[in-house]
């Protein structure tokens, strides 16, 4: 195709918009239970482990539902995928949380509210690079996928912050009966649910009516481009020594980022009550927000400089997670200033380069399927992941929570580091855009 039939539509950023208020909706029904987990313990009898399994249940449905995926976008396409199998899935999940407020129903319910929103969260994890490079030009895919995970991320806010103080905090109620507490909890929690399962309902109806496959015309040589079929996709995925290490280094990054869930035991020695390590982890996420996308614009801008952004916040984030790890094993003197500024900028300097992380994974494995990539190296991280929290049932106390976090920090820095950068998909598009100067500088 000649460079005159690549075409942008204005109808990409509602796309963008829309996708990314479904992602944001996934990350904020996952949220739901942790903020105010006392309060349902007290208000539905549930035990510590019923609430933990709210959201066990999605992880260990998203890690079984990956082979699947992938075959179901390659059936269905995106727009069938994101619609019906991914918002409709969580559609269905919010509306049977409402159906009963009885605490044996409701926790059936919501266990099945988190298997189906574990398989949407995979539905997102499978398409959303998908969605930037068949909507987005080259100059703005990292910016579309920086805006769709930094609007999932702040999806995490709004039950952090606004939940446990729509329901009432049984610790701090002394003159009401066991019984009156317990309805009153029931009814605050079944307006937050009633409202989650509107919101979502809603947001997939819009998706119903107007959410096309592609656009009429594609935005670059690369969204014409056929992708490997999965066989081949997957021995060129994981038999090329670049991408393998390119992939390691991505799945590395998720385990340090699960520290901000596990935040209260690590930081609990030091007397942070769970107010303040809330504050710490608000913090975290919507300063990574902001982050993400500016971030995700600058390499849009200049790009060809992914890698050695990649490695600054890297660096960054090692600093200060071996400053953080000395104040926790007490070799050097512990503030609330510095754990603060040390835990926050660790995880932070983290998850702000996830859109970038992504891109660089795209350039490197082009050909290769997007959706393919996005789900071995999800995977893996996945993996990565569980045994990061299965060590908790493994060795006792927390000490050994600062070498992962440092570890699994310097790592991914090491193996990108030792990686040669080449922009496979941005050089096929350049390719027929002569009047673009070269700026792929990474090495």
């Amino acid at each position: 195709m000649s460079e005159s039939e690549f075409t942008v539509y204005r109808l990409r950023w509602y796309i963008l918009g829309i996708y990314s208020l479904f992602a944001s909706s996934q990350a904020c029904i996952f949220n739901t239970w942790g903020p105010i987990a006392q309060s349902a313990k007290a208000g539905f009898g549930w035990s510590e482990a019923s609430v933990a399994w709210t959201n066990n249940i999605q992880i260990i449905v998203s890690m079984l539902s990956v082979p699947a995926s992938y075959a179901v976008f390659q059936k269905l396409g995106l727009r069938s995928t994101v619609v019906w199998s991914g918002s409709g899935a969580l559609a269905l999940g919010t509306l049977l949380r409402c159906v009963s407020m009885d605490p044996q129903i409701l926790k059936i319910t919501s266990f099945i509210c988190s298997g189906l929103n574990g398989w949407s969260s995979i539905m997102i994890e499978g398409t959303l690079t998908v969605l930037s490079a068949r909507w987005f030009p080259p100059g703005e895919r990292t910016t579309a996928t920086g805006i769709i995970i930094g609007t999932q991320m702040a999806g995490l806010i709004p039950p952090s912050l606004l939940f446990p103080r729509l329901v009432t905090d049984p610790d701090s109620v002394v003159d009401l009966k066991s019984k009156t507490l317990s309805e009153t909890i029931q009814g605050e929690v079944s307006t937050i649910l009633y409202c989650e399962a509107g919101l979502v309902f809603l947001l997939f109806l819009i998706m119903v009516l107007y959410f096309p496959d592609s656009p009429p015309s594609p935005p670059s040589v690369t969204a014409t481009v056929k992708r490997q079929n999965f066989m081949k996709g997957i021995r060129h995925i994981l038999t090329n020594p670049k991408n393998v290490i390119a992939g390691l280094a991505f799945a590395c990054v998720t385990v340090p980022m699960m520290w901000i869930t596990v935040v209260n035991q690590n930081l609990q020695p030091f007397g942070l009550s769970q107010i303040e390590t809330g504050y710490i982890g608000t913090s975290i996420i919507g300063i990574s927000f902001i982050l993400n996308i500016l971030n995700s614009r600058l390499s849009d801008v200049f790009y060809g400089n992914l890698k050695t952004v990649i490695s600054c916040f890297l660096t960054l984030s090692l600093g200060c997670s071996v400053w953080l790890a000395l104040i926790c094993l007490k070799i050097v003197s512990a503030s609330k200033l510095g754990i603060f500024v040390s835990s926050i900028c660790s995880m932070v300097a983290l998850r702000c380069i996830i859109a970038l992380f992504y891109e660089l994974l795209m350039e490197i494995n082009y050909p290769a399927p997007e959706s393919l990539v996005t789900l071995v190296w999800g995977q893996v991280g996945r993996i990565f992941v569980a045994v990061f929290l299965g060590m908790f049932s493994v060795i006792d106390g927390v000490t050994w929570m600062n070498y992962f976090l440092v570890g699994f920090t310097l790592l991914p820095l090491l193996l990108l580091l030792s990686v040669r950068m080449e922009y496979n998909r941005s050089e096929t598009d350049q390719g027929t855009r002569s009047s673009t100067p070269s700026l792929l500088q990474d090495s």
